[in-house]
């Protein structure tokens, strides 16, 4: 009786650990395809967007921007979404936003890199 009830709680816990993996691999937005995290991307930085604010909203969402410096008119700016464990390797999600001569958003980019030979 003992080992089944051992097994029993075993059983249990392995699966409460899938399934929180599973959760969370589903709801990390980074995993989902470059087509839906530059729509979603576009609804926290809308065609038309000063490079400003684009900063300002990056900083409010834990971003990491690659970008060296801020200036006045950026052609355009990279920063680090997140990432996620591959299989094999790690991949890292980036967004560019590019701006047009008047420094207002155009368009964004979606680029993944895997951390691999």
């Amino acid at each position: 009786m003992r080992r089944r009830n051992v097994a029993i709680i075993a059983i249990v816990f392995v699966a409460a650990v899938v399934a929180a993996v599973s959760v969370r691999i589903a709801t990390n937005p980074v995993r989902r395809s470059d087509a839906e995290i530059r729509k979603w991307a576009l609804t926290k930085t809308p065609r038309g967007t000063k490079s400003n604010e684009v900063w300002s909203v990056a900083y409010r969402q834990g971003w990491e921007l690659i970008s060296p410096t801020k200036v006045n008119a950026p052609t355009n700016i990279v920063g680090k979404l997140g990432g996620y464990q591959g299989f094999p390797f790690y991949t890292f999600v980036y967004e560019i936003w590019d701006f047009d001569a008047s420094n207002n958003l155009e368009d964004i980019r979606i680029s993944r890199i895997m951390d691999g030979p």
